[in-house]
Order: structure tokens, then sequence, then C-alpha cells
């Protein structure tokens, strides 16, 4: 909860154009390389794709798990993510879960193919 005020707090400061010229170009920079980090997925987090029938946590496993894990490649700090805090009560179910329903893919923003992405995720974590 202390994190949520501490948020609201900033929130509250925020306006347009308050970030120095400096300021965005550094944010412009950490931006590009997350995006541009070699076998990132484009996907936003914006859980448009859930619910799954499967129950597959996919925003959380692209956005979070796996692109981060591309730009730091931090592997056990990306299996504590993908594992511990991803538990089936929390987040969702992994990567090994996807039956390629295909019931995500119209759902999808971005247009991504998502079964095809989960099994590369699977591939490379194991699971």
């Amino acid at each position: 909860m202390e994190d949520v005020e501490e948020n609201l707090s900033y929130a509250a400061k925020a306006k347009p154009n308050m970030l120095t010229p400096a300021e965005r170009e550094a944010l412009g920079s950490a931006i590009y390389a997350y995006r541009h980090a070699p076998g990132h997925i484009d996907c936003t987090g914006c859980y448009q794709c859930i619910p799954c029938p499967q129950n597959v946590a996919i925003g959380y496993i692209f956005a979070y798990v796996y692109n981060n894990y591309l730009l730091h490649r931090n592997e056990e700090r990306a299996m504590m993510d993908y594992t511990v805090s991803m538990s089936p009560v929390q987040r969702g179910d992994p990567a090994s879960s996807c039956i390629g329903c295909g019931e995500c893919l119209a759902k999808c923003p971005q247009h991504l193919d998502i079964p095809n992405l989960l099994a590369k995720v699977k591939e490379t974590m194991g699971k």
C-alpha cells in the first residue's frame, strides 16, 4: 500500500511537459533499448487477450517476464518471475499451458501471433 500511495503522490504532481528535454531524451533512449532488444515481443501488456481458456498469463509473460529477460539476460530473476511470482492463483499459468486454440488472436490489438510466441517463450523458459 505504501508503494501505491507514493505512486499516487508522484502522479498528483504530474503535468504536461514537466520533464526536461534531457529527461525526455533519456526516457526515449530507455524505451528504444527495451523495444529493440533482440527477440522482443511487441506486447503492450494491455491484457485484451485474456481471459484465456487455459488461464495462460499472456500479457504478463510477454510484457513483463520474457521481454525483461531479453533485455537484462538475468535468467535467475526471469525464472523467479516466471515461476514463483506467476503462481496460477496470482497471475495465471505458464506458456506451456497454451493449447493453440487461437481465442486470443482476434482480441490482440497488436495482432501478435500469440500461440507461436508462447511456444517460443516455452522453448526459452523451459515451461
